[in-house]
């Protein structure tokens, strides 16, 4: 009897680690989604399908996302260390040359948001067929899914100190956004660069003799550039264009 009791014994001592670590699994949470747009966040105890995600996610929102603004993100990566860093550099470069111009654009950088973004899409069947699309999701992110923006947004740091929204209208090109937004003002054509919702970047050609029209998706970013005579201007212009493919928030 005494020989059982001490078997049993042994056994359970064996098994409560076990039976620990199995709880102790169970009870984490391997994925963690914070949502800021509608203040929530989703747990999964169980690492989820990029589908299920999507489709939890949309069912705490009114409305239809805006697939070419929609980001998911993992701040926690080397990355996303790496754009940071790339911003800490690019405003303490703009604050040692400190004129007028590059203040304007130190404040515009400061006070905008830039993380590497997973690619999405939020075309459910699609991604449901093509299991390559349909990764299984685990971590910690954040998850954008913002409106369908009713601006294009212009940073023109020899005039403006802030980001500028542009009403967006139907068949607006370019230049027609900035003949409205500028008016009688002589407006410079050189140094610019359009940053698309999707973050594809265009350096439009504009002249006498081009006939050519940049049309913009809803949210895309005008970027007028540094002139030339700022020093290193060409290499501060890429630097902003290259974070600008990183801004998140619409």
């Amino acid at each position: 009897m005494i020989a059982k009791f001490n078997l049993f014994r042994y056994i359970l001592i064996l098994l409560v680690p076990i039976l620990f670590s199995i709880s102790k699994a169970n009870s984490e949470t391997t994925l963690k989604v914070t949502i800021p747009q509608q203040g929530i966040s989703l747990s999964y105890h169980n690492a989820p399908k990029l589908s299920q995600l999507l489709i939890d996610a949309n069912k705490n929102i009114e409305y239809s996302a805006y697939p070419l603004g929609s980001a998911l993100i993992k701040k926690n990566n080397n990355t996303n260390t790496i754009i940071q860093n790339t911003k800490t550099k690019l405003l303490e470069h703009l604050e040692v040359i400190s004129n007028a111009n590059t203040s304007n654009l130190r404040t515009i950088i400061e006070n905008l948001n830039f993380f590497q973004q997973e690619n999405i899409t939020l075309d459910l069947e699609r991604i449901q067929q093509n299991n390559r699309l349909n990764p299984i999701i685990s971590g910690d992110y954040q998850l954008y899914l913002p409106k369908r923006p009713d601006f294009v947004i212009l940073i023109d740091p020899q005039n403006f100190e802030k980001i500028v929204r542009l009403k967006l209208n139907a068949g607006y090109h370019l230049e027609n956004y900035l003949r409205d937004h500028y008016k009688n003002k002589n407006f410079t054509t050189e140094n610019i660069r359009i940053i698309q919702a999707d973050k594809q970047v265009i350096t439009p050609k504009i002249n006498y003799w081009s006939s050519n029209k940049y049309y913009l998706s809803p949210g895309a970013i005008i970027y007028v550039g540094l002139n030339r005579n700022i020093y290193k201007a060409e290499t501060i212009n890429q630097n902003v264009t290259n974070l600008l493919q990183h801004h998140v928030v619409y």
